[in-house]
C-alpha cells in the first residue's frame, strides 16, 4: 500500500465533491477514510461510494449507531449496505477496537474482501499491550492484512508534548509493528472553538500536524513499519449540527504548510454569500501572499475565478467546504 496520505472525511456532499474534483495524480496518492453516519443509509443504498471513487482503494467507517440492533426493514437495509461495502475489493472497513472482540473477529474476516483497519484513538493507546496484540495469532487476525490507525486527535501547543509521549509509548507496547500492512498516524490541529474574530481579516492557526509527521517518520525508521500520514483537514473533530434558526457566517478556510488560514465574512442572513462579499474575501486571500495559484487545484481555480470576477456564482457553504478540502488534499500530496 504505497500511498502518501489518508484524509479523514465525513460522508457529506461538500467533502465528497472535494474528492470527485481532485486531479487524477492526486487521487492516485491518497486513500480517503470516509466516516459514514446512519443518516447516509438511504443514500448508500442507491449510490455506493465507488460511484465517485471508481477503481481506487478507500477506507470506510460505520459510526456506532450502525451496530445497534433494530427490528424490521431498517436493520435489513443496514446489513445489506454493510455487506455490500465489505464485498467491495477496493474498500477496507475501519473498525473500532471495542468491536473486535474474539467473538466477532471471524465475522469481519469472512465479510471483508480486503482485510481490516483497526482505529485506536489516543485514550485507547493503553489497550495496545493487553488487548490489541492479543487479536493476532492462531485463528485471529493477520498483521500483513491489517492496517492500524493511531489517532492522536487534537494536538495543540498545550497538549503536543503529551501526545508525542503517548505516540512513542504506543510503539513500546506494540508487537511486531513492521508486519502491519500500514500504520496510519492521524492528528488534528484545526481549532475546537474559534476565538472572536473581525470580519474581512486574515487569521492563522498553527498546524501541529507537521510536528507529528516529523516524529512519525522517525518512529517509522526505527521500527520499520509502512507509515502513512493522516489528518482531518481544515475541520474540527466534532461535526457541527445545523439547528433551525442558526445563521452561520461565510468564511474561507485555506491550508498552508504551517498554518490554517481563516477569513471570516458576514453572516449569511446579512448577505455573507452575496457575490460582492464572497469576491472581497477571495481577493483578501489572493493578496495575502499565501494563495497557491489559480491552477494548483480545482478549489484554488474556483477561488481565483471569483476574485477575478470570471465566476459569477458564489456557491453555498457546502460548496466552500469542497473548495477548502480539495485544496487541502492537493497540498498534502505535494508536500509529503
Amino acid at each position: 500500500m504505497q500511498k502518501k496520505y489518508v484524509p479523514i472525511l465525513r460522508y457529506k456532499r461538500g467533502e465528497l465533491d472535494a474528492l470527485l474534483h481532485l486531479d487524477e495524480k492526486v487521487k492516485d496518492n491518497i486513500i480517503p477514510l470516509i466516516e459514514i453516519p446512519l443518516s447516509a443509509l438511504k443514500s448508500l443504498s442507491k449510490k455506493p461510494i465507488n460511484c465517485f471513487w471508481n477503481d481506487r482503494p478507500f477506507f470506510f467507517y460505520f459510526s456506532p449507531e450502525w451496530y445497534t440492533d433494530d427490528d424490521g426493514e431498517e436493520d435489513e437495509q443496514k446489513n445489506a449496505v454493510m455487506l455490500s461495502m465489505c464485498n467491495n475489493i477496493m474498500g477496507t472497513p475501519v473498525i473500532d477496537l471495542t468491536y473486535l472482540t474474539s467473538d466477532n473477529i471471524q465475522k469481519w474476516k469472512n465479510a471483508s474482501q480486503n482485510g481490516l483497519c483497526i482505529w485506536l484513538r489516543g485514550n485507547e493507546f493503553a489497550a495496545i499491550e493487553e488487548q490489541l496484540n492479543m487479536l493476532f495469532g492462531a485463528g485471529g487476525l493477520n498483521r500483513n492484512n491489517t492496517d492500524l490507525l493511531l489517532d492522536l486527535q487534537y494536538c495543540f501547543s498545550d497538549s503536543l508534548l503529551d501526545k508525542t509521549y503517548r505516540l512513542k509509548a504506543a510503539f513500546s507496547d506494540l508487537d511486531r509493528a513492521s508486519e502491519y500492512r500500514s500504520i496510519i498516524i492521524a492528528s488534528c490541529s484545526f481549532p475546537k472553538q474559534l476565538p472572536p474574530m473581525d470580519n474581512n481579516k486574515i487569521y492563522r492557526f498553527q498546524r501541529f500536524e507537521t510536528e507529528i509527521y516529523t516524529l512519525a517518520l522517525k518512529l517509522s525508521n526505527r521500527f520499520g513499519f509502512n507509515y502513512i500520514y493522516s489528518d482531518y483537514g481544515p475541520n474540527s473533530l466534532e461535526d457541527i449540527q445545523y439547528i433551525q434558526g442558526m445563521s452561520p457566517n461565510f468564511k474561507i478556510k485555506y491550508t498552508t504548510l504551517e498554518h490554517y488560514v481563516y477569513i471570516k465574512g458576514l453572516q449569511i442572513k446579512r448577505g455573507g454569500l452575496d457575490i460582492g462579499n464572497v469576491r472581497a474575501l477571495c481577493k483578501i486571500l489572493m493578496d495575502s501572499g499565501e494563495f497557491s495559484g489559480e491552477n494548483y487545484s480545482w478549489g484554488d481555480n474556483k477561488m481565483y475565478q471569483l476574485a477575478q470576477e470570471v465566476l459569477n456564482s458564489p456557491g453555498n457553504l457546502t460548496t466552500w467546504v469542497s473548495y477548502a478540502m480539495n485544496h487541502h488534499i492537493t497540498l498534502m500530496t505535494k508536500i509529503l
